[in-house]
């Protein structure tokens, strides 16, 4: 919060310098280069995101978003939130060995094939969303590049530290590009849902969709 100025008018822009959208654009870029059996190069690098995103991530930015209304109870709010008890509830089994049995088991197929009946329309859902809140607006386009290009940077240093003290581990050709690939990466879509303001919105959004063509452009 001290140093929230720096990163311009909008109250959601240090937010936009977290995470990364792995698995509705990073997966899908890498297996064109790779294939679906590749993707394995790709996924241990994003299992911490993931976890962020779907827990301290949304608390973070529904009390953001509740500023000014009582923090204690937008905390309470977002850790009884369905989808983080979900997200909670998928660690404990996957500890205890459960998500293991269900996959051997004859109920594991069934289920495959429900997950992917009900997830499916998840993606163009959220894809909708973000668009429908993208609006190009000439005074936003500045705030916009600023928060891209801090983000950049960051990711850069990132990406070099990692590549330097994992040399050793970093072995291939196919580990060298998921790692470029990974960290220009645009934040997760997911992020505009759960902004209540309209302009903070906007602004999430057009972010966005803004660092998508950065990302393009890094994997072109």
């Amino acid at each position: 919060r001290k140093f929230r100025h720096l990163f311009g008018e909008y109250r959601m822009s240090p937010y936009l310098l977290a995470g990364m959208e792995g698995g509705m654009f990073g997966y899908p870029l890498y297996i064109t280069l790779y294939g679906e059996e590749a993707l394995g190069n790709l996924m241990p690098l994003d299992l911490g995101n993931i976890l962020f995103a779907f827990t301290f991530f949304i608390v973070l930015i529904r009390m953001e978003s509740s500023e000014g209304t009582d923090r204690r109870g937008a905390i309470l709010n977002s850790l009884k939130s369905p989808l983080v008890i979900v997200v909670a509830l998928a660690l404990v089994c996957n500890v205890l060995g459960l998500g293991r049995f269900l996959s051997i088991s004859a109920a594991g197929e069934v289920y495959r094939s429900l997950e992917f009946m009900i997830t499916a329309p998840v993606t163009p859902l959220i894809l909708l969303s973000v668009g429908y809140d993208l609006k190009l607006d000439g005074k936003m386009l500045g705030s916009v590049a600023k928060i891209s290009l801090i983000r950049l940077a960051i990711m850069a240093v990132f990406a070099a530290v990692l590549l330097t003290a994992g040399h050793a581990l970093i072995d291939s050709r196919m580990l060298f590009v998921a790692v470029l690939l990974y960290f220009a990466l645009p934040p997760q879509f997911i992020t505009p849902i759960f902004i209540k303001d309209e302009k903070e919105r906007n602004f999430a959004a057009t972010t966005l969709s803004f660092y998508s063509l950065i990302t393009i452009i890094a994997y072109i």
